[in-house]
């Protein structure tokens, strides 16, 4: 019973993953009209789908093994679905609040919370990195644009500025696609994962599990971007191609990095401190400060709610249980 709940939960996170995530990333790359949509939900998808066989799942790891769990413990499952329920509880309330937010760190805290809940051990110095390269992600991801919207506006470098056409952005989108999978998406690995009882060690895929999620992130991808799409631009700044430009690929690098060193960061949150970042550079009267400053403390907001609406609900459950 608990594999085919973890199932349908790695299904339905991932689809809000593609109404959220997706749709604001997609949007944005089809915003100034260059990429056609078509094109770019087949590259979000195929790189959701095969990302973690090339890119690996050292996030997924984090997630399911080095936040809240240590070795492989019988209320695995208990934790994950504890998690998930916890993650669409505080994402929607935002979101019905008119307060976008990020899945990642609605899950992260899920997890911490739940495993207080439930009495598993948890790893404060991995939670404490996380957090710190959570916090940091934007913030590097907007100097990165700053730096590459100078570069672009430097009049030695200006007629490239003017020559940027579909390749370059193509390849920018690719970049953003193949970090989301190896960042944001590693949630519906990590919650597959919990449906079979696997070591430690790095957390395996399946084809069938991947075709299974991309399919929802798919969906969701199709319903969320017009949507997420109107909100970056009319809420937060202007998206231009260059500002475009310059945010998929600096918040790509930074998201890239931390996968590398198995941090669960948000790529969305990358992607909106980049947009700041690249249009501070190019238009800084452009930005809508105030929208701004609400998004970051919607993010702040996030997970030590989740963490305590997690530990509510396994501390209730688990007494409810009488304590199984």
């Amino acid at each position: 019973m608990i594999a085919v709940l973890l199932l349908l939960a790695a299904v339905a996170y991932a689809l809000a993953c593609g109404l959220n995530d997706g749709g604001m990333l997609v949007g944005l790359a089809t915003r100034t009209g260059t990429v056609a949509p078509v094109a770019a939900v087949g590259i979000m998808v195929v790189a959701v789908i095969g990302g973690p066989f090339v890119l690996g799942t050292s996030v997924a790891t984090t997630l399911m093994r080095r936040l809240a769990q240590g070795p492989v413990s019988g209320k695995s499952g208990t934790l994950v679905l504890i998690a998930v329920l916890v993650t669409f509880m505080v994402v929607l309330a935002l979101s019905r609040w008119g307060l976008p937010t990020s899945l990642t760190l609605a899950l992260v805290g899920g997890i911490v919370g739940g495993g207080l809940g439930l009495g598993l051990p948890v790893q404060w110095l991995v939670v404490v990195r996380v957090l710190g390269l959570a916090l940091l992600a934007p913030i590097a991801a907007g100097v990165l644009a700053w730096l590459g919207a100078w570069w672009l506006g430097h009049t030695r470098t200006r007629w490239l500025g003017r020559r940027i056409g579909a390749g370059s952005e193509f390849v920018a989108l690719g970049a953003q696609s193949a970090a989301y999978s190896a960042t944001g998406a590693q949630g519906m690995v990590a919650i597959l994962a919990a449906t079979s009882a696997v070591g430690s060690r790095q957390i395996p895929v399946s084809w069938s599990g991947q075709l299974l999620v991309g399919f929802a992130f798919g969906v969701g991808l199709l319903l969320g971007a017009p949507r997420t799409a109107r909100l970056v631009s009319e809420r937060f700044v202007h998206v231009r191609r260059h500002t475009a430009l310059v945010s998929e690929s600096s918040s790509a690098l930074v998201c890239l990095f931390a996968a590398r060193l198995g941090a669960p960061v948000s790529l969305t949150q990358a992607t909106m401190g980049a947009l700041l970042g690249g249009e501070i550079r190019f238009a800084p009267h452009r930005v809508r400060w105030g929208e701004a400053g609400q998004i970051g403390r919607t993010w702040l907001l996030t997970l030590p709610v989740a963490l305590l609406v997690a530990w509510g609900v396994a501390v209730v459950g688990t007494t409810l249980g009488g304590g199984r």
